[in-house]
């Protein structure tokens, strides 16, 4: 008689080997594929810190050009300066950067572009010059006349103590002929929070109080180059 029970058990260890086989290797594919999806995985990390060393580094460099381009247009600005003088025969010549205008020993620039208070403020610093702060009767009549009929914003503001002062810390003295009618009234009104903390000129040239973050043209005022 055949041993039936020995061929059984022969076909039961042939599949034992086989599944155990196929596990395995199925158990190895899948080590490769986690080591190779966390290679991949460390790739993209290092490319990612790459990518933003690599903007960092080219957002210096942007820095640095605009900072040398500014020097450059400085220098250039004085170079024309000192050959005017010398076209002229004289001894001092006083003269502004292009785009700005010379009225008694300062240099006035009139933005085309709208930007609110504080970004006009900024933009002025780093035009090495400040938001405009009015000295006397003259200046104020001469501003004017460049203005007209646009607003402009200065450096008059009354967000830091409640008072109306200049940007130096110049406390302002109250003249209602400067101002429009009724103003400054601190309106709140107008849906964009808070008051109305800093002044600007009106098409006519008198004050008016508004939101700081509204876009008004501004107006700058810096030293002349002196050679």
């Amino acid at each position: 008689m055949r041993d039936t029970s020995a061929t059984h058990d022969d076909e039961h260890d042939d599949f034992d080997d086989f599944d155990t086989r196929d596990s395995t290797a199925f158990w190895r594919k899948g080590m490769q594929v986690d080591r190779r999806f966390s290679a991949v995985e460390s790739d993209m990390k290092n490319l990612s810190q790459s990518l933003v060393s690599l903007m960092s580094k080219i957002q210096h460099l942007e820095n640095h050009v605009f900072t040398e381009v500014d020097n450059i247009q400085e220098a250039v600005t004085q170079l024309k300066c000192r050959f005017n003088a010398l076209q002229n025969n004289n001894t001092q010549h006083q003269c502004c950067p292009s785009d700005w205008q010379l009225f008694f020993s300062h240099c006035y620039y009139f933005s085309d572009n709208g930007k609110s208070w504080n970004e006009a403020r900024d933009t002025c610093v780093n035009m090495k010059a400040e938001l405009l702060i009015l000295k006397n009767k003259e200046e104020k009549e001469f501003v004017i006349k460049n203005t007209r009929p646009f607003y402009y914003w200065f450096g008059l503001s009354d967000e830091r103590t409640g008072q109306w002062e200049w940007l130096d810390g110049t406390l302002y003295e109250m003249d209602e002929s400067e101002w429009m009618p009724g103003q400054p009234d601190n309106w709140q009104l107008h849906g964009l929070g808070g008051g109305e903390d800093c002044a600007h000129f009106h098409s006519d040239g008198r004050y008016n109080d508004d939101h700081c973050s509204r876009n008004y043209r501004f107006v700058c005022k810096s030293h002349v180059y002196t050679v």
